[in-house]
């Protein structure tokens, strides 16, 4: 049911010390960036990446290199956009 699944997820959540889970807005420095860096290099190598509150798939719209993020040549990325990560560090 959607309650279980609801509170499968809060377990998790609650699971996770805060300092375990990292998010970062990145910021775009110039026009069609698309390369971006990370603070820390994520555990297990996986983030969650939106773009303008889209969620990102990993392998179609970017590529994670370490600490790296990049982004997908198809995407124009501007300053006025609005890339959000999050991960367990």
């Amino acid at each position: 049911s959607i309650q279980s699944e609801i509170t499968s997820i809060q377990l998790a959540q609650e699971s996770f010390a805060s300092n375990d889970l990292a998010q970062e807005s990145l910021s775009v420095e110039y026009y069609d960036q698309k390369i971006f860096e990370l603070e820390e290099v994520p555990k297990g190598n996986a983030i969650l990446l939106s773009l303008n509150g889209l969620l990102l798939s990993e392998g179609i719209d970017y590529q994670l290199d370490s600490k790296d993020v990049n982004i997908d040549t198809s995407f124009c990325i501007t300053v006025d956009d609005s890339l959000i990560v999050s991960y367990l560090k």
